[in-house]
């Protein structure tokens, strides 16, 4: 009887070794999975960085192209003024040359 006790302590000594080896394999996998997801956080919060940078980059290129294409109008515009003031200085050269001829007469 006291061989078997000593083979029943044995065998629970046994297994306590094995699940204490269990025990430190599930912590070390632990560990590697809550470095795996602080990574993966990492990354997250560069990559919802960079998406706001990019927003904001996005933001500022629509701005200067809004300002790009209010210029392009008021240059338009003011072609359209010259041209209309080339017009009208053409037209008074053409009646200061019938005036004068008529000096001349």
């Amino acid at each position: 009887m006291a061989g078997k006790a000593v083979q029943v302590m044995d065998s629970g000594r046994q297994e306590a070794g094995k699940s204490v080896e269990n025990a430190n394999e599930t912590d070390s996998a632990l560990g590697s999975i809550a470095e795996a997801v602080d990574n993966i956080n990492q990354m997250n919060i560069q990559i919802a960085t960079a998406s706001e940078e990019q927003s904001l980059v996005a933001e500022e290129m629509n701005r200067n192209i809004l300002n790009v294409k209010d210029m392009t109008v008021q240059t338009v515009q003011g072609a359209d003024q010259t041209a209309d003031l080339a017009m009208q200085l053409a037209t008074m050269s053409d009646q200061l040359r019938g005036l004068s001829s008529s000096f001349k007469a």
